[in-house]
């Protein structure tokens, strides 16, 4: 993830400070927990973690909404 970027956001006011800073504590920007030791169940999660910083419940949560 490219923090430059994503402290511009912040200061353009896309992006809340809290999210920002949970990623910079590996945390997940959704919940809060912490990312360090997360495992995922396939190479898309991984892929997804890479992109979005969420951890695999949060993932799911959002995801499976969508395919309901």
């Amino acid at each position: 993830m490219n923090m430059r970027l994503l402290e511009e956001a912040i200061l353009m006011g896309m992006i809340p400070k809290t999210v920002v800073d949970n990623l910079k504590h590996r945390r997940c920007p959704f919940c809060g927990k912490s990312t360090k030791n997360f495992t995922f169940k396939d190479k898309l999660s991984e892929r997804e973690f890479l992109i979005s910083g969420m951890c695999q419940e949060c993932q799911d949560n959002i995801f499976n909404e969508k395919n309901e």
